[in-house]
C-alpha cells in the first residue's frame, strides 16, 4: 500500500495525474460499475489514498473474516469488483483500511504511467534506489496488486523506509 501510494504521488509530481481530488471513476469509463450514486461519483484518488472511499468493504479486522478481501480474490476481475461496492457512507466521512481502494490506486498508476505499475515501480523507485525488480503479485488482469502481494527483501524495504525520512534530502 506504502509502494502505490508512492507512485501515485510520482504520477503527480511527474504531472500524469491532475490532482488528488481527480474523481475515481473518470479513470475507469470502460467500466459500467455498479451502485453509482453521487457518494460513489464523489470518489477521489485522495478518499482512495486516505482510507475513506466509503466503499462496503470488510478487511477482517477484530475477528471479523476477511470476506472482501476473500471474495475480491475469487473474482474473475478485481477493479471491476471493487468499482461495484456498495457505499456504506460518503466518501470523506470515515476511515476504513480497505485493500481494494490499494487496488484502484494500483489500477490508475497502470492507466496514467502507460505502462504495468511494476514497471513504472521498477523505473521511478526501485531502480533509483537500486532495488532490483521485485516479486509483486498480479490480478487476473495483469495488474499488480495494490493491497499486498509486493515480495521485497528487508534491506530493500529499509531502503524505501529511509527514503520516506530523507525525502527532503534526496533530490530526484
Amino acid at each position: 500500500k506504502s509502494v502505490v501510494s508512492s507512485l501515485v504521488a510520482m504520477l503527480r509530481n511527474d504531472g500524469l495525474l491532475d490532482s488528488f481530488e481527480h474523481p475515481v471513476l473518470d479513470f475507469f469509463a470502460d467500466h459500467e460499475a455498479a451502485n453509482v450514486d453521487e457518494r460513489k461519483k464523489a470518489i477521489s484518488v485522495q478518499h482512495l489514498l486516505d482510507m475513506t472511499s466509503g466503499l462496503e468493504w470488510v478487511e477482517g479486522f477484530e475477528d471479523e473474516v476477511p470476506q472482501s478481501l476473500r471474495d475480491m480474490r475469487r473474482s474473475p476481475d478485481w477493479v471491476r469488483f471493487v468499482l461495484d461496492r456498495p457505499m456504506s457512507h460518503a466518501p470523506g466521512v470515515f476511515f476504513y483500511y480497505n485493500s481494494g481502494n490499494s487496488h484502484l490506486l494500483s489500477a490508475i498508476v497502470a492507466k496514467l504511467a502507460g505502462t504495468p505499475t511494476d514497471n513504472y515501480a521498477n523505473e521511478k523507485l526501485f531502480g533509483p534506489l537500486g532495488i532490483a525488480p521485485p516479486f509483486w503479485r498480479k490480478d487476473p488482469q495483469g495488474i499488480a496488486t495494490g493491497g499486498f502481494g509486493l515480495s521485497l527483501r528487508p534491506r530493500d524495504m529499509a531502503k524505501i523506509g529511509y527514503l520516506y525520512l530523507r525525502h527532503g534530502e534526496w533530490a530526484g
